[in-house]
């Protein structure tokens, strides 16, 4: 038996706030990399919030050749 495609969505604000080197930052990007290497046929993608600006191409750059660019989606929520 056959199971269907996924898509996953990852939200990873936890790598773009003050946490991003440490903690719940460091354990993300780890955990979005390798379902990333180990996805297969299922459709990953990622969402990064556009209120860390200075954050976004760091991200872009880490999972370069993981993931196609289109795939990385910046939403922008209501400000503090």
């Amino acid at each position: 038996m056959s199971t269907s495609p996924i898509r996953l969505v990852l939200d990873l604000q936890g790598c773009q706030c003050g946490s991003r080197h440490r903690g719940i930052g460091r354990y993300s990007l780890s955990l979005a990399k390798a379902l990333l290497r180990n996805a297969g046929t299922h459709e990953v993608w990622l969402m990064l919030n556009g209120l860390f600006p200075d954050t976004l191409e760091p991200l872009r750059h880490e999972f370069h050749g993981l993931i196609d660019p289109a795939r990385i989606v910046v939403f922008n929520a209501p400000g503090p």
